[in-house]
């Protein structure tokens, strides 16, 4: 059986009673019914997080009337159920950056919160647009990164962009350029970043980024999951070189669990992966600082801070998403 399909029977099992709701136009066994919206939430943080959200006018992915999704295996709920206790937490914040470097040390951001969810290179009035998108809604149609944090090591300041994934997969589609207006759009927005050679991406490993054939090099980053990846680096980039949030440097995390291995393990780009059986350890060397991309599990990140800190949520995080 696939990992998705563990993790509907999982979901099935912990929501017994809830379940049977319904996704687009059918009913499903691992969907809460619309009643049950607000339990896709830890009960511990949900008011807070749907206050969150609306407050700083995020988009729930298929979310209704500032309520999350009723899909029991979304990431972005998933992100939120592992992560938002840290908002107001130092200590436990501090535990978890830990995993990723042991120098690091928590720091808030200018509200005061130590972690911050869907930031993207845009405010609402576009006083500044790092990626040059046309939209400024933190996570709907522009570039954003499920979570946030900030950390000291030494005197700098680092971006810690956390990208979260579940149970997603992806394919290989055919590139259609000329016939796929949305493509080139896409494709000019990010071209004076991705041409620079100061940008973070190797376009073409044989040529200087402004050297390269931009059409032939673009192609390969334009599927999933590297277009995300790709403009989530960019993203950090341009952040840090603005000395957003007063960072200086920035570290990306891509948090995967293990099991996900049609996610791990796709060739959705063959020439990205090139051989490598794990799409981790291809991106990395498409980045000319791959130390600033790890991969880590939920588990790992999570597992010693909240069973340290906050004992209801490990349980509930072990129960539901561990397993």
């Amino acid at each position: 059986m696939s990992y998705e399909g563990k993790q509907r029977i999982i979901q099935q099992v912990f929501f017994k009673g809830m379940c049977g709701g319904i996704f687009g136009r059918a009913e499903y066994p691992f969907v809460l019914k619309e009643e049950n919206r607000k339990q896709n939430l830890f009960q511990q943080i949900s008011d807070n997080a749907i206050d969150y959200f609306k407050s700083n006018n995020i988009g729930w992915w298929r979310g209704v009337n500032g309520l999350p999704t009723n899909h029991a295996l979304s990431s972005q709920v998933a992100c939120v159920n592992h992560l938002f206790w840290l908002i107001d937490n130092h200590v436990a914040a501090n535990a978890v950056l830990k995993e990723i470097d042991s120098n690091f040390t928590a720091i808030p951001f200018e509200n005061g919160n130590f972690v911050e969810f869907e930031l993207n290179g845009c405010d609402e009035n576009h006083t500044y647009n790092y990626l040059n998108e046309r939209s400024s809604t933190r996570g709907a149609n522009t570039t954003s990164i499920d979570a946030c944090m900030l950390a000291k090591k030494g005197n700098a300041t680092i971006l810690v962009f956390i990208e979260w994934k579940y149970v997603e997969k992806y394919y290989e589609k055919p590139i259609k350029a000329a016939q796929n207006a949305s493509y080139e759009v896409r494709k000019k927005t990010y071209e004076k970043m991705l041409k620079d050679d100061s940008s973070p991406v190797i376009m073409d490993k044989q040529n200087t980024n402004s050297l390269c054939d931009y059409d032939s090099a673009y192609s390969k980053f334009s599927v999933e999951p590297f277009y995300q990846l790709m403009r989530q680096t960019l993203l950090a980039w341009q952040l840090t070189k603005n000395n957003r949030y007063g960072a200086t440097d920035y570290i990306h995390i891509h948090v995967i669990p293990g099991g996900n291995d049609r996610l791990l393990n796709g060739k959705t780009s063959p020439q990205i992966t090139d051989g490598e059986a794990n799409i981790c350890i291809a991106w990395a060397k498409w980045l000319k600082s791959p130390e600033k991309y790890i991969h880590i599990s939920p588990s790992k990140l999570l597992g010693s801070a909240s069973s340290t800190y906050n004992k209801p949520l490990y349980e509930y995080l072990n129960a539901r998403y561990w397993n």
